[in-house]
């Protein structure tokens, strides 16, 4: 046959692409069936079934809901999952399973195995079933710092809801009590409120928005640079809480802002039933501010975790090396030329430097074997408040008056 002109042809639907990110989200709580206990690298929605199984019945397991929002929302490479047990909660699982045991490593204490199971360095851990309690906050917390004896991470959790969060007679959003109920005051902690609707299930808040972080990340070369506030909901329908489910909350602008001076993120409808996400601080922001003022922004507190744990990665492997001059100079070099990536990147502003300090490095402190590197650095903070001031004069007029 031949062929002369112009012609198309209708192929079949391509997949999307999974979104490759460095960042290693890692999801705990309860699963349909699979091994408790054990960190598992999951790669997509079937590969998550085929591991844990899941229940017919949207949200009955929180691992299960995780993983539709990672791979089928948010079209994200890999994360990694946790199962707490097997079974319903309260029924099969209950809070006691979720925070675990730190001599065994079960519950939330099995984060401590990802490293040594997965070689990976957790970056957000999302509690998908009782994330609101303050033990399993605390639980995540204390799993989250010195992972290992040596990595520190970021954690999402959630908000109390109650009833009269809503005004009265209404689905508008009562941001006093919100506030009344964030529980934790940590710089690792990110909460979140309340839950939101994907497809036809409801998904807690914390779920939706570390999958957005992880996503945010890729964006910027997987330097965490990124908050988690203003990023693109769009498989969103609304925000509810689980109790009502007969109409979406109202959350004005001013109400979301609120939530967000005191560090709690939630979602904003920026019209046409569009949502983002709100806010951009850590548990440790009130309305009156922060002692410390790394503790403001998540992405301050994100960029010095991960020099944190970078630095650790790459030269683990020197200890007990004879620490000379040349390796000195080599480490020096390599932290400062990262440091310079990460401003050339826009991650830093000013001048950060690598340093090896004689205050801290003495004769008495190098002859025991140790040695202090210290990096100083300015993380660019976010484009909180942009604000455009218009003056109105009549000296335009004068163009009339002229000859």
């Amino acid at each position: 046959m031949s062929y002369y002109g112009v012609d198309s042809e209708l192929l079949s639907s391509q997949a999307l692409t999974p979104v490759s990110t460095e960042t290693v989200l890692v999801f705990v709580g309860n699963s349909a069936s699979g091994t408790a206990n054990e960190p598992e690298l999951i790669s997509s929605y079937s590969d998550f079934k085929s591991k844990f199984g899941a229940s017919t019945t949207l949200g009955s397991d929180g691992l299960a809901t995780a993983a539709r929002v990672a791979f089928e929302r948010c079209h994200i490479k890999q994360a990694v999952f946790i199962s707490v047990g097997v079974g319903a909660v309260s029924t099969d699982v209950d809070m006691s399973d979720m925070i675990g045991d730190a001599t065994e490593q079960t519950g939330l204490y099995a984060i401590q195995k990802v490293y040594p199971r997965l070689g990976l360095v957790p970056s957000l851990v999302v509690p998908t079933i009782f994330a609101d309690e303050s033990d399993v906050r605390e639980a995540v917390e204390a799993n989250c710092t010195k992972i290992n004896g040596h990595w520190d991470c970021m954690y999402l959790y959630q908000v109390i809801e109650n009833a009269d969060e809503v005004i009265e007679g209404t689905h508008i959003v009562n941001a006093t009590n919100v506030r009344s109920r964030k529980r934790g005051s940590s710089e690792r902690g990110i909460p979140c409120w309340p839950h939101v609707k994907l497809g036809n299930e409801y998904v807690a808040a914390n779920i939706y928005i570390a999958c957005l972080m992880a996503l945010a990340d890729a964006d910027y070369n997987n330097i965490p640079i990124r908050t988690q506030g203003n990023l693109s909901a769009a498989a969103m329908s609304g925000m509810y809480l689980l109790s009502d489910q007969t109409a979406p909350l109202v959350m004005p602008e001013e109400t979301a802002t609120q939530l967000a001076d005191s560090g709690i993120t939630t979602f904003i409808n920026v019209g046409a039933g569009r949502y983002y996400t709100w806010g951009d601080g850590t548990a440790a922001l009130s309305p009156t501010g922060v002692d410390d003022e790394r503790s403001r922004f998540t992405s301050t507190i994100r960029v010095l975790l991960m020099l944190g744990n970078r630095f650790q990665q790459i030269w683990r492997n020197t200890i007990d090396a004879p620490l000379d001059l040349s390796l000195r100079n080599a480490i020096l070099a390599e932290e400062q030329g990262y440091l310079d990536y990460l401003k050339s990147q826009g991650a830093l502003l000013g001048y950060p430097k690598c340093e090896f300090r004689s205050d801290d490095n003495t004769v008495e402190t190098i002859q025991s074997g140790k040695f202090y590197f210290t990096n100083i650095l300015t993380v660019t903070a976010p484009a909180r408040y942009i604000d455009l001031k218009i003056v109105f004069t009549s000296e335009g007029y004068s163009v009339l008056l002229a000859a």
